[in-house]
């Protein structure tokens, strides 16, 4: 986990940082959950984050805060099934 956290803010950024300058975005679906509370919710737009790298997003928001998997698992699973049906 730090390790990817590390990478996040090292490899993962030089990376995105190029793909910007080149105005790639990710060409597949994609699937946004973010929460309605705490951490997350608090700091930042994740739609307009996530809409300057997707060019086909579909976002929802569930009610939450930062560890959604332990705090709201229902919602992940009503969000995400669906979508991976498709």
């Amino acid at each position: 986990m730090c390790s990817d956290y590390r990478a996040g803010a090292t490899t993962d950024r030089r990376i995105d940082l190029e793909d910007q300058s080149k105005s790639r975005k990710i060409s597949s679906p994609t699937k946004a959950l973010y929460v309605a509370h705490g951490f997350p919710a608090e700091n930042g737009n994740v739609v307009s984050l996530w809409q300057s790298w997707s060019s086909d997003l579909d976002v929802s928001v569930c009610e939450s805060g930062h560890f959604v998997m332990e705090e709201n698992p229902q919602a992940v699973l009503d969000t995400f099934l669906p979508f991976f049906a498709n």
